[in-house]
C-alpha cells in the first residue's frame, strides 16, 4: 500500500490467516490513524498468490479454515472441494475501507502454477522442498 500525498508505505502478507483477522483493513486504519492517510489516496499493488482454482480444500473441513464471512469467496468444485479466493476477499476489504477500486493493482499471479514462485501448496501436494520469498519495499527520503 501506497500514500503518494503522506509519503508512507505499507507491506503487508495477507494470506487466509491474517484475511480471516481482516488485515488489509486494519492496516488501512492504521495508516489512517497513525499518518493522516485518507483511504482514497490509497494505491495497492498485490504479489504473487495463490489462485482459487489451486487453492482447494475438502467440504467437511472449510468451516474449521475460515470464517462465515469468506463465504462469497468460496466455490463448491465439480469434484466437492471448495476453492477459496483470498485475494478477491483482500480486495473486497480494501474497497469496504475506502481504497478506490482503480487503485488497486493485481497481475493474478498464482503462485501455486507459476514455477518462478515458491508455494507452500505446491510444496506439500507435489512433494518438493519447501522455499520462501521475501518482500522488501523502502521509500525514497
Amino acid at each position: 500500500m501506497y500514500d503518494p500525498t503522506n509519503h508512507v508505505i505499507a507491506l503487508l502478507h495477507a494470506a487466509r490467516n491474517s484475511t480471516n483477522l481482516n488485515l488489509a483493513s486494519h492496516v488501512v486504519k492504521q495508516l489512517s490513524d497513525q499518518f493522516g492517510t485518507q483511504p482514497r489516496d490509497i494505491w495497492v499493488a498485490f504479489g504473487p498468490t495463490i489462485r482459487p482454482e489451486s487453492y482447494l480444500f475438502p467440504a467437511e473441513i472449510i468451516n474449521s479454515l475460515v470464517s462465515s464471512e469468506w463465504q462469497p469467496y468460496l466455490s463448491l468444485q465439480p469434484d466437492g472441494r471448495i476453492a477459496v479466493d483470498v485475494a478477491a476477499f483482500n480486495k473486497d476489504q480494501l474497497i469496504e475501507s475506502g481504497v478506490p477500486v482503480s487503485q488497486i493493482e493485481d497481475q493474478g499471479l498464482n503462485t501455486r502454477t507459476d514455477p518462478h514462485y515458491f508455494s507452500h501448496v505446491r510444496s506439500q501436494q507435489d512433494h518438493l522442498p519447501e522455499g520462501r520469498f521475501a518482500a522488501v519495499v523502502a521509500l525514497k527520503p
